[in-house]
């Protein structure tokens, strides 16, 4: 198995888990935010999905998959205190799998021509959609592992 093969069964594997997530909790459950955090649970799925599409698809100059509300809620620097209506949970649950399939297509037609690098938040340069896609998998362990917790949080 190649590299991009293991990096795209990862991805499959993690939004199989945030979709189970997301189907198994109440309305209540995805957006109650724990006191002492700024986040919840909805807000962490809805940033894996934006930040996937923004770095291997909007940092390649392509249109991404999702639609530019669901963006602006979940972009970097987000956070349910500057939501005017909350955010359309159909279209997250939607959006969960469906970036994947569109991912694993356009990865088999090679669309991925360009990319804009830029610096992650943890100092790590991003040149090209291959790192993009393996720093996606390790933003997306990371925010799992929020999501997880502030499941925790919200049972207490």
């Amino acid at each position: 198995m190649n590299m991009v093969n293991f990096e795209l069964k990862l991805l499959q594997a993690s939004r199989i888990k945030l979709h189970k997530i997301i189907t198994s909790l109440s309305e209540d459950q995805l957006f109650k935010i724990p006191k002492g955090f700024n986040n919840n649970v909805i807000w962490h799925i809805g940033h894996c999905i934006v930040s996937q599409q923004r770095l291997m698809y909007l940092r390649s100059n392509l249109s991404m998959y999702i639609s530019d509300e669901l963006n602006e809620f979940f972009k970097i620097n987000s956070s349910p205190a500057t939501w005017k209506k909350k955010p359309d949970l159909l279209e997250i649950r939607e959006a969960i799998l469906l970036t994947v399939e569109k991912l694993n297509e356009d990865l088999k037609n090679d669309i991925f021509k360009t990319y804009e690098p830029l610096r992650s938040s943890m100092g790590f340069m991003i040149n090209n959609h291959l790192e993009a896609f393996s720093y996606t998998n390790f933003h997306e362990a990371e925010h799992t592992g929020n999501i997880q917790y502030l499941i925790r949080m919200n049972e207490s």
